[in-house]
């Protein structure tokens, strides 16, 4: 899976950077934060049990003349 892989590499190059500009405080707080960006972010909102998801829809992109 694609996500596992992008997972794996950030923790090699986690430890790479680590290694290489771990005494330098700005740059591995800039890497935590970038490395915390890697990938949607995930909601543990859960909706109700009662209510069922809807789907979204997606149809047709309608353009409409201005004139």
């Amino acid at each position: 899976m694609i996500a596992t892989e992008i997972g794996n590499q950030v923790r090699l190059l986690d430890g790479l950077v680590r290694n290489r500009f771990g005494d330098n405080a700005e740059l591995m707080g800039a890497w935590i934060s970038a490395r915390h960006d890697v990938g949607p972010s995930r909601s543990h909102v859960q909706p109700d049990a009662g209510t069922p998801e809807t789907p979204i829809q997606v149809g047709p992109i309608v353009v409409k003349s201005a004139a």
